[in-house]
């Protein structure tokens, strides 16, 4: 046992005599390719990187016409050690798991010449195609084609209120708002529906032009449906994922609908990558787009950070024993946030921000948010006098995820992400993210 497992241990042995007593053993689960498994959360509306991984030495951040209303205390942040960076306060659970040495926090993180839009900045992170506003088919979906799934009816899964770009493309992936559905049936309109559209996917063939396209999506939707309509029963550790608006606000977190809808979609996520053989499965929390009154301790993007911080310290809680040393969380928004506040007492569309990569296999640490790495007064006004200049581009930290933990081979992670053996340069360069 080293000192990563056992920091880990007895982090989930304080957690399970807080909450609820736990089984010491591994739940069975169906494995994926490699055995490996990965959750992407996608922070929707463009995520202020700079309030929630603080850069305490830069002493831009202090001036007074930088952040008058929106700079934090240093006193409230939590410090990571690394002589520069800190975590926002509403980050404390995530810390417990970065005390662990389970998170990669890295800060600076973008694409180039980026439109400050949510629409393009979000395809171009959910393609990994930056500056191709055309292009839609989803990295996932690439990666799906590309045989990495081995046949599995369910590769990857789409856990969202909408289906995330992420999944779309040539690969027919399913999109799943709400598991319980798969199980508990559906009324007879619905059924009427379904069955309408079977028997379409199944008709004999009548030489029309899509049709191939037609039969090869029913059938890829009967096997998913067959498989996510059997998942054993999965029942979440008590304060793990809220169901109710007073359990949000007895851990800590905002009684708000969008929230608790998060809570659902997740806890569908981790029961799919457990006891399906899907590979990857994404979910996404709505509201950074903190135009005004963004607030500090409190106020929408604080609530967001808590939410985000209980759900991540709560995966690794129910998955300690069976999937986290082979799972990774990705964390990522479209685009960090201007480095002043606005008149509002908020922030506008910026660049670079800030991503998390959490898990058993991951190599914990602070990347670009020291004194060294960001010079202070030289660093938050470093693009267009406005944003903070990338230091990685997503594509590198998303090419280091599915070639060390995925273990896509070179000539398909240069389809998966367009181009990828030919990008050269400082920002492209691994970070040593995966153990």
């Amino acid at each position: 046992m080293n000192r990563r497992q056992l920091l880990g241990w007895a982090g989930a042995a304080a957690f399970g005599a807080a909450v609820a007593p736990r089984p010491l053993f591994a739940r069975a689960r169906a494995a994926g390719p490699n055995g490996r498994k990965l959750l992407t959360i996608f922070l929707r509306g463009g995520n202020d990187a700079i309030n929630t991984l603080v850069p305490l030495h830069d002493a831009d951040y202090f001036a007074a016409t930088t952040r008058p209303n929106l700079a934090l205390n240093p006193s409230d942040c939590l410090d990571l050690g690394n002589g520069g960076a800190a975590f926002h306060p509403a980050l404390a659970k995530l810390k417990t798991v970065y005390d662990a040495g389970f998170v990669a926090a890295i800060q600076r993180v973008g694409y180039p010449d980026p439109t400050l839009s949510h629409f393009s900045g979000q395809q171009f992170v959910e393609t990994a195609k930056p500056g191709d506003e055309d292009f839609r088919e989803g990295w996932t979906a690439r990666w799906v084609t590309r045989g990495a799934s081995s046949g599995s009816a369910v590769p990857a899964v789409s856990v969202s209120p909408q289906l995330m770009m992420q999944f779309s493309g040539s690969a027919v992936l399913p999109h799943v708002p709400d598991l319980a559905k798969y199980s508990t049936g559906v009324d007879a309109a619905s059924a009427k529906l379904f069955g309408n559209a079977f028997a379409r996917f199944a008709a004999p063939p009548s030489g029309g032009p899509y049709e191939p396209l037609v039969h090869a999506t029913g059938d890829a939707l009967s096997a998913s449906l067959a498989e996510l309509a059997t998942l054993p029963p999965y029942t979440p550790l008590a304060g793990s994922f809220p169901t109710t608006l007073a359990e949000l606000s007895a851990n800590g977190m905002p009684a708000a609908d969008w929230a608790l809808s998060f809570f659902h979609e997740l806890a569908d996520a981790v029961r799919i990558l457990r006891y399906s053989s899907a590979t990857v499965v994404g979910v996404e929390i709505p509201g950074f787009d903190t135009h005004a009154a963004q607030g500090t301790l409190v106020g929408p993007h604080a609530e967001r950070l808590a939410v985000l911080s209980h759900a991540l310290r709560s995966i690794w809680y129910e998955t300690e024993f069976d999937l986290w040393p082979d799972l990774v969380c990705l964390v990522q928004s479209e685009f960090g946030r201007t480095s002043a506040e606005n008149g509002s007492q908020g922030t506008d569309h910026g660049e670079a921000g800030a991503t998390f990569v959490v898990g058993g296999p991951v190599q914990g640490g602070v990347h670009h948010c020291d004194p060294t790495s960001w010079p202070s007064g030289a660093t938050l006004f470093s693009s267009a006098e406005r944003y903070v200049e990338r230091s990685t581009d997503v594509r590198a930290i998303l090419a280091e995820i599915l070639g060390r933990h995925l273990l896509v081979a070179p000539a398909d992670l240069d389809v998966v992400i367009p181009g990828w053996g030919g990008l050269t340069g400082p920002t492209f360069g691994a970070l040593g993210l995966i153990s």
